[in-house]
């Protein structure tokens, strides 16, 4: 099991935390669970992430971000690379209805461990 602290920013220069923890699974769907550690930024606490790969690149994977149950509202670009792992940066898409006191759209995230 992988467990990572992720530093989520926006323009404005506001950011939170999530930890995000998942099982090490090669060349298949990676799947684990995640919790914000900043609370009052995004409207859900807590739910499940999936690592996508996309056809055009196919070692490298977004992680998207859903409650429970639903779709997804926060997408972590080229969080993960098959061969060494996960990246330490890039940038990312939070949607609208998942927004509080953030800016959404364009995010920014980085590794806090």
């Amino acid at each position: 099991m992988a467990k990572h602290t992720i530093e989520i920013s926006d323009e404005n220069g506001k950011s939170f935390r999530i930890e995000f923890s998942m099982e090490l699974k090669m060349f298949s769907g990676e799947t684990g669970i995640w919790r914000s550690l900043d609370r009052g930024r995004i409207r859900f606490n807590s739910g499940r992430g999936e690592i996508e790969y996309p056809r055009t690149e196919l070692t490298v994977g977004d992680l998207y971000l859903s409650p429970t149950q639903g779709s997804w509202g926060l997408r972590l670009n080229e969080y993960n690379n098959m061969f060494t792992g996960v990246n330490d940066q890039g940038t990312g898409y939070l949607i609208q209805p998942w927004v509080l006191d953030f800016e959404p759209y364009r995010i920014y995230w980085a590794l806090a461990d």
